[in-house]
């Protein structure tokens, strides 16, 4: 979605992740604003170690986990949550460490 690592750093320095978030967690937005909005959140993930640990400070990994594993979400949004999760753990150790902290709602999935 969003071209080279040097736009998503950008972005992710306009303190656009936030605004994102906002919008992801918040069940009164249309579902295709939803999706849209995982799918940038996505695509930041898609770029270098750094952008992963910007995303990880806005606590993404527990974000999209809580919506995986909720009961209402639609099938497409806990697809994308799971896609997102997948390419962060593409990441080094470093990452994936901040990851396994939620172990248990890891093996509900």
């Amino acid at each position: 979605m969003i071209g080279s690592n040097k736009q998503k750093k950008f972005l992710i320095q306009q303190g656009v992740v936030p605004r994102l978030i906002s919008i992801l967690q918040n069940e009164d937005k249309p579902l295709y604003l939803r999706i849209n909005t995982l799918i940038i959140i996505g695509s930041l993930a898609k770029g270098t170690e750094a952008n992963v640990q910007d995303l990880d400070k806005f606590s993404c990994t527990e974000i999209l986990l809580n919506l995986a594993l909720s009961p209402a979400s639609d099938p497409k949004m806990i697809e994308l949550c799971l896609s997102v999760l997948k390419t962060c753990m593409q990441h080094p150790n470093k990452i994936r460490n901040s990851f396994f902290q939620y172990s248990e709602d890891i093996l509900t999935l």
